[in-house]
């Protein structure tokens, strides 16, 4: 009875989390801005034929499929790292054609789409660093 161990049901924070959520942020950003500067340099290219057009958010969808695969199926620190890199990349690409998807228009260049969701990734990053204090909990 005495060996008994008690279970955590709180969450418990990663070591070295704040560089995996930083990779994270830096890629997503570096993505955005580096896949609006290719694309506004080389004229728009798509990538299919005259039927099929294979968005750049379908790309970015893999690399979050396979960022979440990652740290499920193995346990190295890299696997980690990269999971981050790649979840980075992946939502970077996703977020960057968000505009097509909130408009009835389909209008990649909505100018309110990219300043809402850089804000709204940034504050989501880096909500689960700030001490529990000022997220409203008692440590």
């Amino acid at each position: 009875m005495g060996n008994e161990q008690k279970k955590i049901r709180s969450a418990v924070r990663r070591d070295k989390a704040e560089n995996y959520l930083l990779i994270s942020l830096v890629a997503f950003g570096v993505t955005v801005i580096f896949t609006r500067l290719f694309l506004q340099l080389t004229g728009f290219p798509q990538i299919g034929n005259s039927v099929l057009h294979i968005a750049h958010a379908l790309w970015g969808g893999l690399l979050l499929f396979v960022a979440v695969l990652l740290p499920l199926a193995l346990a190295n620190r890299w696997a980690i790292q990269a999971s981050a890199l790649m979840g980075g990349i992946g939502i970077g690409l996703f977020f960057d054609e968000v505009g097509k998807f909130i408009t009835q228009t389909n209008d990649y260049f909505f100018p309110p789409a990219p300043p809402h969701l850089l804000l709204l990734s940034a504050l989501r990053s880096y909500l689960p660093l700030l001490p529990p204090a000022a997220r409203g909990k008692s440590p």
